[in-house]
């Protein structure tokens, strides 16, 4: 893969690569963690991960993030009508908060030391 353009403009591509790929990585306990707080929809998610991190996921990208997650029973989808049309609704199930409880528990080891100085 080749950048065109200034070094600025390289630069700031690649860093909207990492910070994006960064995101895409923790996409799926970001979106356990999300479901915890309240029961969403696709588009409810998009816009929360997007004010949390500057970071825009299509629904090309979450949708199967979600399918993903019903197919492994960690979150269950319920169809609801919303301003008469039918919206999706997710919420995370108990298998999802145990999985999500073992992320968690993840970052209390060294990791967490690495992910606070990279916070400084």
């Amino acid at each position: 893969m080749s950048f065109k353009g200034s070094p600025v403009q390289v630069s700031h591509l690649i860093g909207e690569h990492f910070q994006r790929a960064i995101v895409l990585g923790f996409g799926r306990p970001l979106l356990l963690w999300l479901l915890q707080v309240k029961p969403s929809s696709g588009y409810e998610l998009m816009s929360e991960i997007e004010r949390l991190t500057g970071v825009m996921i299509g629904p090309g990208l979450i949708y199967p993030f979600l399918r993903m997650l019903e197919r492994g029973d960690y979150v269950a989808g319920r169809w609801i009508e919303k301003a008469g049309r039918r919206v999706k609704y997710y919420s995370i199930t108990k298998k999802g908060e145990a999985l999500l409880e073992n992320v968690k528990a993840l970052f209390k080891l060294p990791i967490r030391e690495v992910l606070l100085d990279l916070l400084d």
